[in-house]
Order: structure tokens, then sequence, then C-alpha cells
């Protein structure tokens, strides 16, 4: 007997856990003792149909959304968080707000703290290089997970070096302006933002996608 995949529809053994097509986990199935057929965990009994149809389309969707993609909600879910799988395009809007709003409070600190010549003291020189570096955190995030969208996980941390380089350039550049680092920084960025995610599930979660 064969049932079908609560995620992709695809015909998988009746005794199953997983589906072999998509990995999502299936429905706990039991075995009815008095009839000898095997019914689902979420099986009504007898005559009181009607209102488990309710609870078993909330089970169905609960067991669709934890195998599949959950669009993250929250500030740290979307930008301080390294889990999951991140779309280029996400990636791009995400990377984009963070600058935004990186340009702008520098924007406010040296219309607060600049002279007429638009220097720093030295103190508020230090501080205005520490507001900066508070966002490389958010930014390896998002690197991090930008690289698990199209990474295999067969060459473990390595896949990350991306990462890890970018978040370093623009590090450097914040205390040297180098024109070269930025041209290598850009590269890195625009490396990470054009690169195609793998189709489907990979090693680190759903595809963004769908």
């Amino acid at each position: 007997m064969a049932k079908y995949c609560v995620s992709c529809g695809a015909q998988i053994p009746d005794e199953a856990e997983f589906c072999s097509e998509c990995g999502a986990r299936q429905p706990k199935f039991r075995r009815n003792s008095q009839s000898g057929q095997t019914a689902s965990a979420n099986t009504p009994p007898s005559g009181q149909t009607e209102p488990f149809q309710q609870f078993n389309q909330q089970q169905q969707a609960t067991a669709n959304n934890a195998n599949g993609y959950i669009p993250e909600k929250t500030i740290q879910e979307k930008f301080l968080s390294q889990e999951g799988r991140l779309d280029k395009s996400r990636f791009f809007k995400r990377t984009i707000l963070l600058n935004v709003i990186e340009f702008g409070l520098i924007f406010l600190y040296g219309a607060l703290f600049a002279d007429d010549f638009g220097d720093l003291s030295k103190g508020m020189e230090i501080l205005f290089h520490i507001l900066q570096a508070v966002f490389l955190y958010p930014e390896y995030c998002l690197a991090v997970r930008r690289m698990k969208d199209f990474s295999t996980g067969k060459s473990g941390d390595i896949e990350f070096l991306w990462a890890k380089v970018l978040v370093v350039l623009d590090a450097i550049y914040i205390f040297s302006e180098s024109n070269l680092v930025l041209a290598a920084y850009l590269a890195c960025y625009f490396y990470l933002v054009s690169k195609k995610g793998i189709t489907g599930p990979n090693p680190y979660g759903p595809d963004p996608l769908g």
C-alpha cells in the first residue's frame, strides 16, 4: 500500500516516516487493533468525523510549515540569525536596507559631532568607527545564509569563506578607506548577490523560493 507526501504530493511507501523526494516528515500512522487496518494517528473515532476535520487540516498545515520555508518575521530572524537559507533577492534587499540605515546614522553622527570643516575629534572618530563596526555582524549573518543557499555541505566551514572575506574587507575599509579594498569588497558582494541558489532542499534547509 502506498500514500502521498503531505508536502510535495509524491507517492511514497505507506510505512515511510520521511518523503524520499523532499525529505518532509510524514504524519504518524497507527494500526487499528479491531479491524487490522492502518489508520492515521489523527483518524477520528467512528461517528465523530466532523469535529476532527478541522483538526486534521490544522495538523496538515503544521506539517507543511514545519518542512517548508517559513519567512522570517522578527528583526532577529531577518538580520541576526545564521540559520537556514537566504535567496539572492532577499539578501540584496536586506543588505541595501542595512546600508541605508548605516549611512543615515553616519550622516546624523557627522551632523551632530563634526566641526565646521567636517572633522571629528579623536574620541568621536573612534566612536564613529565603532558605530560602523556594529553593522558587521548582521552583514556576516546575511552572507552566511546566502552561502547556505548555494552550498552542498560537502566542504564544511570552508564553504562560508566568502562570507568571512566580505566582512573582513568591510572592516578593513572602515579604517583604511582604500579604493582597492572597496573594489575587492564589491566583487565579493556581487558574487554573493548573483550566485544562483540550489533548487529544492539542501543540507541547510528548504528552498527559500519554494
